[in-house]
């Protein structure tokens, strides 16, 4: 795991987020190519995760051959978080930013709430699309409430204390609920490819990137379960151009020549389909766990059950 030695000040911190992405949701209006690819996958959401589609037999029939080809499953179920259909299932986005992950979630059937300290993109989101987003965990906590689904998506990297802002999440999970973590891999091929320019650093935002191991070892101490820690090479395109921007100090973002583009489309196809492991983000996904660590009981001023079964590792899968 990397992390910021020293740690940026508050007011570095707070220049860096001044003119954030997630201040205002994008209102572009789609054109063609931007339609087929939603139609393609929301044809895939519909074959691989469950949800309804009112595309055609052609958009559908292509939709399940893409199951046969786990990468580009994998690039359209990231626009949901690989979240399988529950009707009337509730999801909470922690870090929800512009709002625009809750309303497509929403709009596929799930129940949305947020959680977002930046008023500015909170109120963005708001006004957008009338979504419940609350500055703090603690609020939700605080209500009762708990979710079928949290998720975070790019967020813990953030944070400063991931096992407590893991061990919150965790209370606010269902009976069988489930986590869904997503975050920049530092092992991915990129990074090594860039180096200090590669994007996934962030510097002085992302706070520290996670291995696997690292990954792991945070949810393990904040009482969770995983079931499932993977590399995804579904960005790997969009990392590559943006690592190569940082690199060549392109501020501008000048549009990519056509060997840039084929060079962009070698790293994802090599990501996705050889090396699996070296992908750009991280995904976890976790459940409540029965027995969790001493950490975690002792996080939550509780002792251990009378026959302790308290898993002590978290194989690096």
């Amino acid at each position: 795991m990397l992390w910021l030695e020293p740690p940026p000040t508050m007011t570095e911190l707070s220049a860096a987020y001044g003119n954030y992405y997630t201040h205002s949701p994008n209102r572009n209006e789609p054109g063609l190519l931007h339609g087929l690819l939603r139609a393609f996958r929301e044809v895939v959401w519909q074959s691989e995760y469950g949800y309804r589609s009112h595309r055609g037999l052609a958009f559908r029939a292509i939709g399940r051959a893409a199951r046969f080809f786990a990468p580009l499953a994998d690039w359209a179920g990231a626009d949901i978080m690989w979240l399988a259909h529950v009707p009337g299932g509730s999801v909470l986005d922690v870090g929800s930013g512009d709002g625009s992950l809750l309303a497509r979630l929403r709009a596929a059937g799930w129940n949305s709430f947020g959680v977002e300290p930046d008023p500015v993109a909170a109120l963005a989101s708001q006004q957008a699309f009338g979504l419940d987003v609350r500055p703090s965990l603690n609020e939700w906590i605080g209500s009762k409430a708990s979710f079928d689904i949290i998720v975070l998506r790019h967020v813990l990297e953030h944070v400063e204390d991931p096992v407590s802002v893991l061990t919150m999440c965790q209370d606010l999970l269902g009976e069988n609920g489930r986590l869904v973590v997503a975050t920049p891999n530092a092992a991915s091929f990129c990074h090594r490819l860039f180096g200090k320019s590669w994007r996934g650093l962030e510097p002085p935002r992302h706070l520290r990137v996670f291995s696997k191991h690292g990954l792991a070892e945070c949810a393990r101490r904040a009482g969770l379960h995983v079931l499932e820690l993977r590399a995804s090479g579904r960005s790997a395109a969009w990392m590559y151009h943006a690592s190569s921007r940082i690199q060549a100090q392109d501020r501008r973002g000048r549009t990519p020549s056509a060997v840039e583009n084929l060079a962009a489309l070698a790293v994802y196809v090599l990501e996705a389909c050889l090396l699996v492991s070296k992908g750009e983000e991280l995904v976890l996904v976790a459940n409540r766990n029965t027995h969790p660590s001493a950490e975690a009981r002792a996080a939550r001023g509780t002792s251990a059950p009378d026959s302790p079964r308290v898993r002590d590792d978290v194989r690096d899968h």
